[in-house]
């Protein structure tokens, strides 16, 4: 109207949120492609990183007691996982040392304890045969002897087994003759001995090893099919401050 006022209306499409529909789902699927396949990689990734692992948890399942000998594998990759291997078998070389000496000192402890145990049980059946010629009173000292001396034995085990342990062995002078001495004068002797000691055969070692040492000559003297054996412990022989036996 002339002179009146006017009133303009004005429209516009309006765009939605998602611009299109083709472009929403091309982006739903670009996303979801992009997850999956980065899922995807991921899990290959760390499956792969994961595979050493793997096969150090199948060796470590297998190992047992008795076949300590094996190992893990270890990657060729210098990085954690391989350091993680080193390691695991740095540990089993332990474990297999540990097991070792535990073996040996089983097989010691049943050597060094097989002579008095034999000699005690001869005495005892040999009473039993003949119990009215028997000396009972002179059996119970001999049976209280055996037993003694098994208790020195048993202490020298646990010593044995502190040195197998790491621990250092005592290195004292010891004079052979008197060691050889006591060490027959412990025992029954099934044969003939005749021993030929001279004085000043020392040695600078460990006592307990000396006897062991003593003990396995003296268990090859019984094994030798002679009923007379000799014992010698002479400083100026062939092999100096050496104690020889022999079977003839």
């Amino acid at each position: 109207m002339r002179g009146g006022q006017w009133i303009i209306y004005g429209a516009d499409p309006v765009v939605p949120w998602y611009i299109s529909r083709s472009l929403l789902a091309a982006l739903v699927g670009g996303s979801t492609l992009m997850v999956g396949a980065t899922a995807i990689g991921a899990y290959r990734t760390v499956s792969k990183t994961l595979d050493p692992v793997e096969a150090i948890s199948a060796e470590l399942a297998e190992i047992t007691s008795t076949d300590l000998g094996r190992r893990v594998p270890e990657p060729r990759h210098r990085d954690e996982i391989q350091k993680l291997a080193q390691i695991v078998n740095q540990t089993l070389d332990r474990l297999q040392a540990a097991v070792e000496r535990e073996r040996r000192f089983a097989s010691d402890a049943s050597h060094d304890l097989r002579s008095p145990i034999t000699a005690m049980r001869t005495q005892v059946e040999e009473a039993l045969l003949y119990p009215s010629e028997a000396d009972w009173p002179a059996m119970a000292q001999a049976q209280l002897a055996g037993l003694e001396r098994l208790q020195a034995i048993v202490t020298d085990l646990l010593a044995l087994c502190r040195l197998d342990a790491g621990a250092g062995g005592a290195t004292d002078l010891v004079d052979l003759s008197e060691l050889v001495g006591s060490e027959l004068a412990r025992r029954v002797h099934q044969r003939t001995i005749v021993t030929r000691l001279h004085p000043g055969a020392v040695v600078t070692g460990d006592r307990l090893q000396l006897i062991r040492l003593l003990t396995n000559l003296y268990d090859g003297i019984g094994a030798v099919d002679d009923p007379l054996a000799s014992a010698h412990g002479d400083p100026h022989g062939d092999d100096d401050h050496a104690c020889v036996r022999e079977a003839r």
